[in-house]
């Protein structure tokens, strides 16, 4: 089997200060309009009072787009680690 070279992630997009360091998301929710999709990402922890670490709203184009790339992301990820691409994982929908 070969190994695959992993190439660096180019990213040439402007990225301002408040968004320079990544957060962790426990949860996500979606919801949609006639028009766009919602998206919240947060952070549930143990005795803690769940907070919102990013909000987006995009358009069903690159809402289908956004789903395509996770899931080859996803596949790749499990590919990695031996395991087949399933169902959800036990993750409620």
């Amino acid at each position: 089997m070969s190994e695959e070279v992993k190439k660096p992630l180019i990213f040439d997009h402007e990225i301002p200060p408040e968004f320079e360091y990544y957060r962790y998301a426990t949860n996500i929710a979606v919801g949609q309009s006639e028009r766009e999709f919602f998206i919240t990402f947060s952070c549930i922890r143990p005795f803690e009072k769940p907070y919102a670490v990013a909000r987006v709203i995009v358009s069903p184009e690159h809402m289908r787009e956004i789903i395509a790339v996770m899931q080859t992301q996803y596949a790749k990820y499990l590919e990695g680690r031996g395991e087949a691409p399933g169902g959800a994982g036990g993750l409620r929908r």
